[in-house]
């Protein structure tokens, strides 16, 4: 039987999702988890990677197993046995051909700032501290500039076809909650690293260090775009979207 799960953690001191020799990560506690629970081996798929340091409140994994008891108190079972900063929100038996990651046909982002360098303890976690000059009207405009079907190479980590880049920020949400501030992408796909750097290029915006032209530029492939991304801590991959949803 082929499982899906939906999974939430904090990425704080997990070294990405994806298993690594030495290195903690999610799908290597997870899988970890489930072989001991089960007694054999398997290979667990995600939908999204997410690097180091980045959270996740809707991942999905999949992968086939049969269970001695009912699917559905797969959760409650398995968060017995999760440390505290990885839980499995649901499970369901999906079907035998579907794929968590080429089955998706949209993701949901959300990079949080906090516009201090005095972050409050409940989400110093979960946000990037920015104590810098604020242009509001600047990142209004970039986040208009982002919106809709570009090339996104120029915001990537590593793109080894540049032609093959082309993704569609089909909404923008932005939101201000004091000092906080957040930023929700929904796309069809995202690069690796996309969203980190977009949320740089807002922040370079905001400080002045970066135009509204060196956005158009980049984005219609008329130069590279060098700047450093926004730190992963302010980054949760809240959803995935499949078909049927």
């Amino acid at each position: 039987m082929r499982i899906r799960m939906t999974v939430r953690y904090d990425g704080t001191a997990f070294a990405g999702s994806q298993r690594q020799p030495g290195k903690r990560t999610v799908a290597g506690t997870l899988t970890d988890e489930l072989e001991s629970l089960l007694g054999s081996p398997l290979r667990l798929v995600f939908a999204s990677r997410t690097d180091r340091g980045v959270h996740a409140d809707g991942n999905v994994c999949a992968f086939d197993a049969q269970l001695p008891f009912p699917v559905q108190r797969l959760p409650a079972i398995l968060n017995r046995r999760l440390p505290e900063d990885l839980r499995v929100r649901e499970a369901g038996a999906a079907g035998p051909r579907f794929h968590p990651r080429f089955d998706a046909v949209g993701r949901e982002y959300v990079y949080r700032v906090c516009r201090s360098a005095d972050v409050p303890v409940d989400s110093m976690r979960y946000t990037a501290p920015y104590s810098g000059p604020w242009d509001a009207a600047a990142v209004a405009r970039g986040l208009e500039l982002f919106a809709g079907e570009h090339r996104f190479a120029a915001f990537s980590r590593s793109v080894p076809d540049k032609h093959n880049a082309a993704c569609t920020l089909e909404r923008i949400v932005a939101e201000e909650r004091g000092l906080e501030v957040s930023w929700r992408f929904a796309a069809d796909r995202f690069l690796w690293n996309m969203v980190c750097r977009i949320a740089g290029a807002l922040l370079g915006l905001a400080e002045g260090k970066v135009s509204l032209r060196q956005i158009e530029d980049a984005l219609s492939g008329k130069r590279d775009f060098k700047l450093k991304p926004a730190p992963a801590k302010g980054l949760t991959l809240v959803a995935v979207r499949y078909e049927r949803q």
